[in-house]
């Protein structure tokens, strides 16, 4: 029984010896090591909006009309380098159009600088007639006179000086494009703010069935909106979705209606005026 006891008392003080922990001077408790210190966070790349797009465009738009493609392709790609991952849809679609627009300025120079090919002959005016002598990247000169042969001058230009409409009437013309090809233009037209004639040009190039699909392609590109179901169509010298077409059908319509219903009451008015006229001519006859 005393054994009982002592061996009860020795269990009580080593559970309260657990209790308490490890004395004051047992080893001592290594502590944890401290958690390093956060390194610093990779710059968050500024948010590029659709407007700044449209702003760094705008302010690249003297190079672009000079076709100085180097100088605006240094600008948009710095703008892209601060996009990170989030590109605008805004600014990739417009370095497309600027590679585009560069390789059809590339196939001109090269066509109008090819020595050993027939030279290009320009009507400057309807009396004037001159033809490529020699073209690069920077210049170009040509030479021409009267068309009657009175006289022949020769001059040297840099691209710069040619706008794009007269780069568009007198030297786009040069290139051999053929179907899908030809849509390059109107997208160098849209590119330069020639709306009109960009879309004479698609109207065109859309009637044949080799550049009809690239035609729909750029036209809903350009205007935001999805290639509507079976193309786009012609009406009133433009191309349109097929609901907008039949929608100026029926304005049309009304117009014409209303237009005929005025002339009938115009008519009907001028007939009661002749009516009473000749009547107050009988009665004062009597």
């Amino acid at each position: 029984l005393d054994a009982l006891v002592a061996l009860r008392a020795e269990l009580t003080a080593a559970e309260a010896a657990l209790a308490a922990g490890p004395d004051e001077e047992g080893e001592p408790v290594t502590p944890a090591p401290p958690a390093p210190e956060p390194g610093p966070k990779a710059p968050t790349p500024p948010v590029v909006t659709a407007e700044d797009v449209e702003d760094e465009i705008a302010a690249a738009e003297p190079d672009w009309h000079r076709y100085r493609y180097a100088d605006v392709r240094a600008r948009l790609d710095a703008l892209t380098k601060r996009c990170g991952d989030k590109v605008p849809k805004e600014l990739t679609a417009a370095l497309e159009d600027l590679a585009a627009e560069e390789a059809l300025f590339g196939r001109l120079i090269e066509r109008l600088g090819d020595a050993a090919g027939r030279p290009v002959e320009i009507d400057l005016t309807d009396q004037i007639r001159a033809h490529v002598t020699k073209a690069d990247a920077e210049r170009f000169g040509m030479e021409g006179g009267p068309k009657d042969g009175s006289g022949s001058v020769a001059v040297e230009r840099e691209w710069g000086e040619v706008s794009p409409l007269q780069l568009y009437e007198l030297f786009l013309p040069s290139i051999d494009l053929k179907g899908a090809e030809r849509i390059a233009i109107a997208a160098f037209l849209w590119n330069h703010r020639l709306e009109e004639e960009a879309m004479d040009f698609l109207v065109r190039a859309h009637r044949s069935k080799e550049a009809a699909a690239a035609a729909d392609e750029l036209l809903a590109r350009r205007l935001g909106v999805p290639v509507p179901e079976g193309g786009f169509v012609e009406a009133e010298g433009g191309l349109v979705t097929p609901d907008e077409k039949k929608a100026l059908v029926a304005k049309r319509e009304e117009e014409k209606k209303l237009a005929e219903e005025e002339k009938k009451a115009l008519d009907e008015d001028v007939a009661t005026s002749k009516a009473a006229k000749i009547a107050a001519l009988a009665e004062a006859a009597e």
